[in-house]
């Protein structure tokens, strides 16, 4: 249909450009006979659309009202959607960068508790090791006893109970050794 009124469109506008149409067109006559004509095939289709709107109404068809309503609704949500996509785009790559950033401060994190702990265990023994040279250096070594003189025959004493062993839970206590001079 759309063909057909091109050509009617480029027959006429040729056929307007020759000389014989342009002195047809300097009779009013003709001029009132194009308008009406153009005028009663305005208002016949404003007829017809109006006959084939109340059909359509009548049996709840979709116009082409409609469907060009409907064309704006969805290529307004298809913006809406695109927008959404883009913005649900620029929170992942922010939460995969976060992401990214917790592991790289628990991993320092891990490290310095790790430095911590071996400066922990450092100290420990530097501590341990001054407590036992400072022990070591105030312990006095122990004078021999003297010889006391034999006596006479003694009744047998009886031997000293046994020292109890420390429970497993207990630790013994430690004693420091003592440097030979």
């Amino acid at each position: 249909m759309t063909q057909l009124k091109d050509a009617v469109f480029q027959g006429v506008g040729k056929l307007m450009q020759s000389e014989q149409a342009a002195k047809l067109l300097q009779n009013e006559a003709i001029v009132k006979a194009i308008t009406k004509a153009f005028t009663v095939s305005t208002e016949a289709r404003s007829m017809v659309d109006q006959q084939v709107a109340s059909v359509v109404k009548s049996l709840k068809l979709v116009t082409r009202d409609d469907l060009k309503a409907l064309r704006r609704n969805v290529e307004r949500l298809e913006r809406e959607v695109s927008d959404l996509q883009r913005r649900l785009d620029d929170v992942q790559a922010t939460a995969t960068e976060a992401a990214d950033a917790a592991r790289v401060a628990a991993r320092a994190a891990d490290a310095a508790r790790l430095k911590a702990e071996e400066a922990a265990k450092a100290a420990t023994r530097s501590i341990a090791q001054a407590t036992y040279s400072a022990f070591a250096k105030t312990d006095t070594p122990e004078k021999p006893a003297k010889a006391e003189p034999a006596k006479a025959a003694e009744p047998a004493k009886a031997p000293a109970p046994a020292r109890k062993a420390p429970a497993a839970t207990e630790k013994a206590p430690a004693r420091p050794r003592r440097k030979e001079t």
